[in-house]
């Protein structure tokens, strides 16, 4: 398998009838605000990693994924790990990610790593990073 491209974006949309993705606010960057009132500012995100992978194999049915998303400070905040299984003799697969409430626990470069698992391996191959930079902005306050 080869992993040809892998996005981050908001929400995505599949065409049944021609075959084709829409990806819609595409990310590499999110700026969120702090309320200067609030003691604690807990934030989470929802965004799609889409990632469409070929094979020159005629036999090969299967993709072993793995996603990592790692922080700032190098921590691994989130994993997902899944077998697809696709057509024999499919050349492309797409595949999509739904992350839904992604811990945001500092301003700084979130590394999401996209890896797979070669048939007969026991470990998984890194085959692209996409980095997004989170920054925290503080909200106006409002004078009455």
């Amino acid at each position: 398998m080869k992993n040809i491209w892998s996005l981050v974006c908001q929400s995505s949309s599949n065409d049944a009838e021609t075959n084709t993705v829409s990806l819609f606010n595409c990310v590499d960057e999110i700026t969120f605000e702090i309320d200067p009132m609030e003691n604690e500012n807990k934030f989470s995100t929802s965004l799609r990693l889409v990632s469409l992978w070929l094979t020159e194999s005629k036999t090969e049915d299967s993709l072993d994924f793995k996603l990592e998303i790692i922080d700032p400070d190098k921590k691994n905040i989130n994993v997902f790990q899944k077998k697809y299984s696709f057509k024999k003799g499919s050349p492309r697969f797409r595949n999509t990610v739904n992350l839904i409430g992604l811990p945001i626990t500092k301003s700084g470069r979130y590394t999401f790593v996209v890896m797979e698992k070669p048939k007969n391996k026991k470990s998984y191959n890194k085959v692209s990073e996409i980095p997004i930079d989170i920054h925290f902005k503080q909200s106006k306050k409002i004078n009455e």
